[in-house]
């Protein structure tokens, strides 16, 4: 090589190094140009076309490189790290979106559920021997029978009643002598108290003031003593038989008064909170449905079951021989729940979540979409309580709001994005 002549080498390293230090120059000065600056009508799939020549308009939107409608994202802040997204007309239409509207209403809830009827308890009267005896002269000698109140149920023959009538007996032979000897007031009044104190004892084992006047009148002691229903009602739970032995404290039968019936039923544990003493009831029996009675809660249990987690409410209904309430069956019921104050609420459709999160999509008109932070409250019939976020008379999409809410995280990110690049 001369120094008249320049290799070829020599040239091409200088195109190189000319090239790359234009394309460098160039991309520092749009880089550094304050107002060059992230068109707002920009859709998030803008980012891959920053190569192309700035002074061509672009339709960048996912729905028009695909051939489908048009729609358009507006960036600019949000709040909760969400943007306002502009949809065009087209893609409204494409996406199904639907509106709805805020209301200011009280919501109600009604809980339909099972229940059972059983005998009412604080009508239940159980008979029991307070003396050991055996049982004669049974009366009451099947379950389901009717009986009055005074009525006989049984004869009791109890060598323990002997003997104590044996002893009124005796003092009271020993008080009729002191009076035919016209003995001291002393001697006479004790007496009488030995005597008070038999007929006390007897009187504690339930035997019957008839049955005392005819032991004091009578010459020999009861060999049994009658023992009368002490409440009319029926009997359930008989226990003994015709000649059976009964130690002092065994049950012998329960009498039952089956004018009232309780209808248990079971609440789930998101339903307790709309139900509470007084709430009306609706009762419909499997063997006759659509003919209602009607009933209200005078009742709740304070415990759930552990299984099933579920609480208890009782239901009094009328009852009697011609009721078709029997205890044992099933009912379908159902509770009208007592009703919230009004306040605001939406379609429960309409609801997002995003972890902790809640929102509702605003439409604010003209294509205009804003994700707006919410609390909820309660949900009845569709419907779900907003404890804060809105006011009422908000128009809020119900349909494919999902598609919206990402579009507006996406935007947001994209505006995050084009701040830093500046």
């Amino acid at each position: 090589m001369t120094n008249s002549k320049i290799s070829p080498l020599w040239i091409g390293v200088g195109l190189f190094l000319w090239f790359g230090l234009t394309a460098c120059s160039s991309e520092d000065q749009a880089t550094s140009n304050p107002n060059q600056h992230v068109k707002a009508s920009e859709s998030a799939h803008d980012m891959s076309a920053m190569d192309m020549d700035d002074s061509e308009p672009h339709d960048m939107s996912a729905a028009n490189m695909e051939g489908s409608a048009s729609h358009e994202m507006t960036i600019m802040s949000g709040e909760n790290d969400r943007s306002d997204v502009h949809l065009s007309t087209s893609a409204i239409q494409t996406i199904g979106v639907r509106y709805a509207t805020a209301l200011v209403e009280s919501l109600s809830h009604s809980v339909r559920t099972t229940g059972r009827f059983a005998m009412d308890e604080q009508a239940e009267y159980e008979v029991t021997l307070k003396t050991s005896g055996y049982i004669e002269n049974l009366q009451a000698d099947y379950n389901g029978k009717r009986v009055e109140a005074g009525e006989p149920l049984f004869d009791l023959y109890s060598p323990e009643l002997v003997a104590t009538q044996e002893e009124l007996l005796t003092a009271t032979r020993y008080l009729e002598r002191l009076q035919e000897l016209s003995a001291d007031e002393e001697s006479t009044s004790q007496a009488i108290r030995v005597i008070d104190a038999v007929k006390r004892r007897l009187q504690l084992w339930d035997v019957t003031d008839d049955a005392l006047a005819e032991m004091e009148n009578g010459s020999e002691p009861l060999r049994t003593i009658s023992f009368a229903a002490p409440v009319g009602g029926e009997i359930m739970g008989k226990q003994v038989a015709e000649g059976s032995f009964v130690k002092a404290g065994s049950p012998v039968m329960k009498i039952v008064d089956i004018s009232k019936t309780w209808l248990v039923v079971d609440i789930y544990e998101q339903d307790v909170p709309w139900i509470e003493v007084g709430t009306p009831a609706t009762v419909e029996l499997p063997y006759n449905p659509g003919f209602i009675y009607e009933g209200v809660i005078d009742y709740i249990y304070p415990m759930l079951d552990a299984n099933l987690k579920t609480a208890q409410a009782r239901i009094i209904l009328p009852s009697g021989d011609d009721s078709p309430f029997k205890p044992g069956m099933f009912a379908t019921v159902t509770l009208e729940g007592r009703s919230e104050n009004p306040s605001v609420t939406v379609p429960s459709e309409a609801l997002l979540r995003d972890g902790e999160q809640e929102f509702i999509i605003l439409s604010l008109g003209e294509g205009m979409f804003r994700p707006v932070r919410i609390r909820s409250g309660i949900e009845s019939g569709g419907r779900v309580q907003v404890l804060d976020g809105l006011e009422g008379g908000e128009t809020i999409v119900s349909s494919a709001q999902f598609l919206i809410d990402s579009e507006a995280q996406l935007g947001s990110a994209v505006s995050s994005m084009a701040g830093m690049e500046h």
